[in-house]
């Protein structure tokens, strides 16, 4: 959606952090369809939901590719986000929504932390492995093999024979006393 238009609005991300910031994008091209180069380019922020009024957010040209602009948004609360182009550009451009929401951060950033991983290994006395080194998990596995006591209590009611046993007992002790006439 978007990829025929000359301005075409992106995030990097779909979700983001209530806390963190968003980042935007805007690939703009002229009539010919050539990259524009100027030193801002505007776009608004507006929030689904309602209740807030359009934020202005400046975008700044990235030098390595003309025509790419790219600035943060930072949202002031929790909801869903439309990011659209000025009235004058909005019929040559598209728009794209995002969303801001109380997410744990290991869901936002999914990246593998090699020095994190290494760190908790040598922490834990366990041993961080790629995937090309996957052929020596099993042996670190069997190497450590450990006898583990679990000690678990259950009441003497839950067991049938001890009930039986009492009842057997209780019997035998009224036998004896209406034979010896006992009281």
């Amino acid at each position: 959606m978007g990829e025929h238009k000359r301005i075409r609005l992106e995030t990097d991300r779909s979700v983001y952090a209530v806390d963190g910031q968003c980042r935007l994008y805007a690939h703009v091209l002229d009539d010919s369809f050539d990259p524009v180069v100027q030193p801002v380019f505007e776009v608004y922020v507006s929030s689904i939901d309602g209740g807030q009024a359009k934020q202005l957010v400046s975008l700044r040209p990235d030098k390595s590719q003309p025509g790419l602009y790219e600035g943060y948004f930072a949202p002031p609360g929790p909801g869903r986000y439309r990011l659209e182009a000025n009235e004058n550009d909005q019929r040559i451009s598209s728009t794209t929504e995002f969303q801001v929401t109380d997410v744990r951060q290991e869901l936002i950033d999914t990246d593998m932390r090699l020095a994190h991983l290494q760190r908790i290994a040598n922490l834990t006395g366990g041993a961080s492995l790629g995937i090309r080194e996957l052929s020596k998990l099993s042996s670190l596995v069997n190497d450590r093999l450990s006898t583990t006591k679990v000690r678990s209590e259950r009441p003497l009611w839950d067991n049938g024979l001890v009930a039986l046993l009492l009842i057997a007992l209780l019997g035998a002790e009224w036998i004896l006393r209406r034979r010896y006439d006992l009281p």
